[in-house]
């Protein structure tokens, strides 16, 4: 589709001539467009339904946590993207330790957590906490549902930007299933949405999939 294999680096263009690094998370958008978590770039990028890849937020090579129009933003190792019901692209930014918005046209604000501030507290917005998030799923309410990687657990943003913790125990590594605060995961880091609405997630170093 874009890039070019064993090349890394930051290029726009079409197909083979576009250029990548370390390229993570992908969402799709409703016209065809694919947004792209270029994370060894810390730059979020779009191809286009034709293959245009274009920079949406963030400037190449250049690492931070404002927050920001285009390249003004900038962005720590994004590694999931998802895209709300509003048509707004959420970001993990990873090595911030925070979840960001970013709209069409590349306005980029710190919807949940705070940069800089690790951590497993549940809360409204940039009073909640995460350590390195991985990937985004949104369900059919709103919901946005982390793999919060290094804490060891699946959070929840509400519409209203509340987080809560999902399953897991935070810090508590292990491979046990269970109900009610019992189950533990070892670096959760892959989300999807199953069709009957739970979730289906990667534990990653416990090499296994489970459902929740």
């Amino acid at each position: 589709i874009a890039g070019s294999m064993g090349q890394s680096d930051f290029a726009n263009g079409s197909g083979t001539t576009a250029r990548f690094s370390s390229p993570l998370g992908l969402a799709v958008a409703a016209n065809g467009t694919l947004y792209v978590a270029d994370s060894g770039n810390h730059v979020i990028r779009a191809i286009s339904p034709s293959g245009v890849v274009s920079a949406l937020a963030g400037s190449p090579e250049n690492w931070g946590s404002e927050d920001g129009t285009g390249g003004e933003a900038r962005f720590n190792g994004p590694v999931g993207v998802a895209l709300d019901e509003s048509g707004a692209l959420l970001v993990s930014d990873s090595n911030n330790h925070t979840i960001r918005k970013v709209t069409a046209s590349g306005g980029v604000t710190t919807w949940a957590g705070t940069p800089g501030l690790d951590g497993c507290v549940d809360g409204h917005g940039r009073a909640a906490r995460f350590c390195m998030p991985a990937e985004l799923a949104v369900d059919g309410h709103g919901n946005v549902f982390v793999a919060d990687s290094f804490n060891h657990v699946v959070r929840k943003i509400s519409r209203e930007r509340r987080v809560t913790t999902v399953t897991g125990l935070p810090g508590g590594v292990g491979a046990g299933d269970g109900a009610n605060g019992q189950a533990r995961l070892f670096n959760p880091y892959g989300l999807a949405i199953r069709p009957d609405g739970s979730l289906a997630l990667a534990d990653a170093y416990n090499l296994s999939l489970i459902h929740i």
